[in-house]
């Protein structure tokens, strides 16, 4: 049970550390246009549907490389890789106040993005509906 948090943290500082000169986030290694949401799974497979969840994906995925990296690896680490809450805490050293207010922040900032269909450099792209 705390052998996941414990390898994650592990493989998080070990990369923190070759990466500290850059000064990017733990999730810099994601291309702006890779999808971080290509390993959940779909539901329905009706080509309207698949296509349909494609757009809104690739939608999600430009907001969320919008995000702050603090913001978004918290965000990153909680609703996509399943971590809880104080397991993202363990790993990131900082306090369960902290990245409960972060992932309230990032979800915040990330609804706005997406119902204003807005993005901070100014390009437009279609509202996510639900």
């Amino acid at each position: 049970d705390r052998l996941r948090p414990w390898l994650y943290k592990s493989l998080f500082r070990q990369y923190l550390n070759s990466r500290r000169s850059e000064s990017r986030s733990p999730f810099g290694y994601l291309e702006h246009d890779e999808d971080v949401l290509d390993g959940l799974e779909d539901e329905h497979n009706t080509p309207e549907a698949l296509t349909e969840r494609h757009l809104q994906r690739a939608e999600l995925n430009r907001a969320l490389h919008t995000l702050s990296p603090e913001f978004r690896d918290v965000l990153v680490m909680h609703d996509i890789e399943g971590f809880a809450v104080a397991e993202v805490a363990e790993i990131l050293d900082i306090p369960v106040g902290t990245v409960k207010s972060r992932i309230h922040r990032a979800r915040n900032s990330l609804r706005r993005k997406l119902i204003h269909g807005t993005l901070r450099d100014g390009s437009v792209f279609e509202e996510v509906e639900g």
